[in-house]
């Protein structure tokens, strides 16, 4: 029989069905957590697996961890059901749940390129993290706002949002953490403010190195390459995109490797490569299904009006 949070919990907006956790519980997420931070999303999954099926019975704690097993799924690009974190929505008591909930379904629509739905459903869970008092969870929200408004080149807006969740100065030393200075740096080179945005994407990528968060580097190369494209040094930016397409490919990052691809091309055509660029573009080409757009790349420079976030 399932058992639902106290009464009294279900009034406390810090509440968080953790804290109750039987020991079994509790020791499957420390390790849940240790793995992410370490970028290991396999490993990561298979522990709040392990998790959730030692919460049986407790409700609201069952959804606390399906919505955490949720967000490691969406980011290994496997299948999460829109309409079970729905269901859990519309049930749940405690705002923590409600925040995790909300959090997760605009993700999927931001990754679906759903902009406007994302922007809401993170609006949603900016109001839900702000009732536990959880700096990490209004951060995370205002950081999903951002990458909404971002998608669809609201870059100020975007830039905003970003600059509010880093002075909560919430979770320093994790990759999440270096993620969203790479959003700030992003915004920052394509608003042309190119000295400040290198430098932010620079400080975000030696702290996902020194994490060993390597799964996460490949968008934090990407988007340096991006800036060094914008201040005109391809053969950086080359360096760069030569080990991002390597982690892409390693942690089989669909759309880190399109991304990677497309700017190679672009760094290939402006140091006079056309073989490398060529060799991009058809592989671009392959991968997406459209060889004529590949091929269209090879003789237009179509960098500014590129964004990688959409």
């Amino acid at each position: 029989m399932s058992t639902t949070a106290p009464a009294s919990d279900l009034f406390d907006p810090t509440s968080d069905p953790l804290d109750r956790a039987p020991e079994a519980v509790r020791r499957a997420w420390d390790e849940a957590v240790a793995s992410l931070e370490r970028g290991e999303l396999e490993e990561s999954r298979e522990s709040l697996c392990a998790a959730r099926d030692a919460a049986e019975g407790f409700a609201e704690l069952e959804d606390r961890l399906e919505c955490a097993l949720a967000a490691v799924r969406i980011e290994l690009g496997e299948a999460v059901s829109r309409e079970a974190l729905r269901a859990i929505l519309m049930r749940a008591g405690t705002p923590i749940v409600l925040h995790l909930a909300a959090y997760q379904i605009g993700r999927l629509f931001e990754l679906e390129g759903a902009a406007k739905k994302a922007l809401f459903y993170a609006r949603l869970s900016l109001e839900h993290g702000r009732r536990t008092g959880r700096p990490e969870l209004e951060a995370r929200a205002r950081n999903l706002m951002g990458n909404a408004l971002a998608a669809d080149s609201y870059f100020e807006q975007a830039r905003a949002e970003y600059a509010s969740a880093l002075s909560l100065d919430a979770e320093p030393q994790t990759p999440w953490r270096a993620m969203l200075e790479e959003n700030m740096g992003y915004c920052d080179v394509v608003l042309g403010e190119l000295e400040r945005g290198l430098t932010g994407l620079y400080r975000s990528l030696r702290r996902l190195v020194r994490l060993g968060a390597e799964r996460f580097q490949s968008s934090g190369r990407i988007d340096l390459a991006y800036g060094l494209l914008r201040a005109d040094r391809p053969d950086l930016a080359t360096r760069q995109l030569q080990r991002a397409i390597e982690f892409a490919e390693r942690h089989e990052d669909g759309r880190a490797l399109r991304n990677a691809l497309f700017l190679e091309a672009e760094a290939a055509h402006r140091l006079g490569n056309t073989f490398a660029a060529r060799r991009a573009t058809q592989r671009l080409g392959e991968l997406t299904g459209s060889p004529d757009l590949a091929e269209y790349l090879l003789h237009a420079d179509v960098l500014e009006l590129v964004n990688l976030r959409a």
